[in-house]
């Protein structure tokens, strides 16, 4: 459904029975909101063996954890691909956010400039590791970006608050595929 002319609302999506990625997990958002189940859209915004990054619905458990919900008839989705990182979209910014507080003298990339997002990578239960850059070029500058070459270019997947010279970015996937999380 790449390429669809126009923006489809949820009518149409009932009508047609199908949908971009970010269109189907939007449509299976309200669904489950409309039947009270606890769910997100959760995703990720760069591969770490792979150009592009996904996104999904998840179900958020009653211990804190959560579980993605994918098309296939038994629940999962099917990828080979490893995980930098996880996030959490949210309907207006959060402030807590480090891109929300700095957002007004810092330039940040189109994907994380409105701050509406909340990192949940620890959430689905992966090795995780932080990854600690020093040496810093001394400047004015407060947060720090870590990149994934996409192809032909550099494209930022999370971001730490710089702190003297260096930056720590927490909670990073450690190559675990998303399909070993997803089926344990």
């Amino acid at each position: 459904m790449g390429g669809f002319p126009l923006p489809m609302t949820f009518s149409d999506m009932i009508s047609v029975r199908r949908g971009e990625c970010g269109q189907m997990i939007d449509f299976a958002l309200r669904l489950f909101r409309a039947y009270v189940i606890p769910a997100a859209m959760d995703y990720t915004p760069g591969w770490a063996n792979r150009s592009s990054g996904h996104v999904w619905n998840a179900l958020v458990l009653s211990d804190g954890k959560s579980r993605e919900i994918g098309y296939n008839p038994d629940g999962h989705n099917r990828y080979v691909h490893k995980f930098f990182k996880v996030n959490r979209q949210w309907f207006s910014p959060k402030r807590s956010n480090p891109l929300y507080v700095l957002r007004e003298n810092e330039e940040a990339p189109d994907f994380f400039a409105e701050g509406r997002m909340e990192e949940v990578t620890k959430q689905y239960g992966m090795p995780i590791s932080d990854i600690t850059v020093s040496g810093l070029h001394k400047g004015d500058y407060k947060v720090a970006w870590l990149c994934t070459f996409h192809n032909a270019q550099w494209a930022p997947v999370t971001y730490a608050s710089v702190k003297g010279r260096k930056a720590v970015f927490t909670d990073m996937a450690r190559g675990i595929h998303f399909w070993e999380i997803m089926n344990r």
